[in-house]
């Protein structure tokens, strides 16, 4: 689960760059006193997928070690 959890926090991190990317853009370009305040608002989106790296590795750091299924137990003759 570790890994789809970054995974899906990362995705919406993209999104979320690309969408605040486009406006910042815009933004700067009608005003240009507003790109401090934009690329804040940028980097907020962007703390999104550190966010989801890091509960991910709590989550596999906390996940019990794989074993595999147990044999039966001998049979002696």
């Amino acid at each position: 689960w570790g890994g789809l959890t970054v995974g899906i926090c990362n995705l919406l991190c993209g999104l979320c760059v690309g969408v605040a990317g486009s406006t910042a853009a815009l933004a700067d370009a009608s005003d240009p006193t507003l790109f401090v305040k934009v690329l804040v608002v940028e980097v907020f989106g962007s703390v999104l997928g550190l966010f989801g790296l890091i509960i991910g590795l709590l989550m596999i750091g906390n996940a019990r070690e794989f074993q595999g299924p147990t044999a039966p137990p001998a049979i002696r003759i």
